[in-house]
């Protein structure tokens, strides 16, 4: 009986233990009884919050040389003097060569840690990861997947650094059997953006594993002594501009009386005297700052501890603008809030009217003024808008979309 080959998950720009998908997707294959790697950049949060991750893959870290992390940061401040004289260009420069170096190592580190007599499944999640994998494909009999975790969209990107690593994603992508992303208008784009056939696109949900129910943990109830009457509005993930947090904030003060917001982040943070959040905590009772970084394990008790769920983005803070403007069926925090019945509010961006609002799942606010009004009306219909993000939750599985990708590679293989 021929052995099966091994499944090699990929990633340059972050950690497997910050992906959802992946570790879902990991799993998943371990249960068909595949042999697993997973190549990543040596990431402190992986040693310091010890992951309690029971499938078996092999974990290759790729480390930067401190030297060299401290001659490339001290290049970056060099070239960021030119911000000063309004040279924008040049004052990208430091973080292109930052980017190129950092890219080359990641890239020869696993060319030459991985086993070249097996065969193997690539699964590349960025586009450096797609260079690396598109070498060891080329130079064996391998097949190569792109799965993409975020647009990376030519116009929005912000130096030549960037713009080069682009342009060799759109070439290795030709060479990828199929191409997974978040949604069919997310596959739309990455279709005209990288030049590649839509019949080789598939889309899945960032969703969960688990069965859906509606569900009240009292996580943060118990954290901040909160009465368990306060209804607790959650915004979760990220924190800064390309969030929204300071846009939301700005209103809180209008809200019912019997709500409150909690700011859960996904890493520790420190707050300055001059941050905005910082002088909301000390003059307000009605918001609470949740930044411990929680086990991967233990999301769904986030998730569940609230009554409603907000997801913000900006992408006019960040390269990634397209990515964030268009989420599809990108956001885990959409899908975690629904698994537990929790209502959504949001931004009108693509995809998400079509979603929230024409599911009755939640409200897509034009404006953050909207926020108190939406509040209102979610928790005067509270029971039926529940109902509806189960029954959401339940159109897209992602052991389901999963499976349907998994048969599609085995056929190749």
């Amino acid at each position: 009986m021929e052995q099966k080959p091994s499944v090699n998950f990929v990633i340059f720009y972050e950690s497997i233990f910050q992906c959802s998908p992946w570790r879902n997707s990991i799993r998943l294959w371990t249960e068909r009884g595949y042999d697993v790697n997973v190549y990543q950049i040596w990431d402190y949060r992986n040693h310091k919050y010890k992951a309690n991750f029971s499938d078996n893959f092999r974990l290759v870290e790729v480390k930067i040389p401190y030297f060299l992390k401290l001659l490339l940061a001290i290049i970056k401040r060099i070239f960021r003097v030119f911000r000063y004289f309004n040279l924008k260009g040049l004052s990208g420069f430091g973080d292109a060569i930052d980017l190129l170096c950092r890219s080359l190592i990641f890239v020869s580190t696993v060319y030459l840690k991985t086993n070249k007599k097996k065969r193997h499944v690539f699964i590349a999640g960025d586009p450096v990861s797609l260079a690396a994998v598109y070498l060891l494909q080329r130079r064996t009999n391998n097949v190569l997947i792109y799965w993409s975790l975020e647009l990376w969209i030519e116009k929005d990107l912000q130096n030549f650094g960037q713009i080069l690593v682009k342009k060799i994603e759109r070439y290795c992508n030709k060479f990828s059997l199929y191409t997974i992303e978040f949604g069919q208008s997310r596959c739309n784009l990455l279709s005209v953006e990288n030049k590649i056939p839509l019949s080789s696109m598939l889309s899945i949900p960032n969703s969960p594993l688990g069965a859906a129910e509606i569900k009240r943990n009292y996580y943060f109830n118990e954290m901040f002594n909160i009465e368990k009457d306060k209804k607790i509005v959650l915004h979760a993930g990220g924190y800064g501009e390309a969030y929204c947090i300071n846009s939301l904030i700005n209103q809180i003060a209008a809200w019912p009386s019997d709500c409150v917001l909690v700011i859960h982040t996904k890493a520790e943070m420190k707050l300055s005297n001059n941050d905005m959040l910082y002088q909301l905590l000390k003059r307000r009772k009605n918001v609470f700052l949740s930044n411990e970084p929680v086990p991967f394990e233990r999301l769904d008790d986030i998730y569940s501890s609230c009554d409603i769920g907000l997801v913000f983005f900006d992408g006019t803070h960040t390269a990634m603008n397209t990515n964030l403007s268009c989420p599809d069926l990108s956001s885990g925090k959409m899908f975690h809030y629904l698994k537990f019945g929790v209502p959504i509010i949001t931004q009108k961006l693509m995809g998400f009217e079509e979603l929230i609002e024409g599911n009755e799942v939640g409200i897509c606010i034009d404006k953050f003024d909207d926020i108190t009004e939406s509040i209102t009306k979610i928790l005067s219909h509270e029971n039926g808008y529940k109902q509806n993000c189960i029954k959401m939750f339940r159109k897209y599985i992602f052991k389901e979309y999963h499976d349907k990708i998994v048969r599609l590679i085995e056929e190749a293989i």
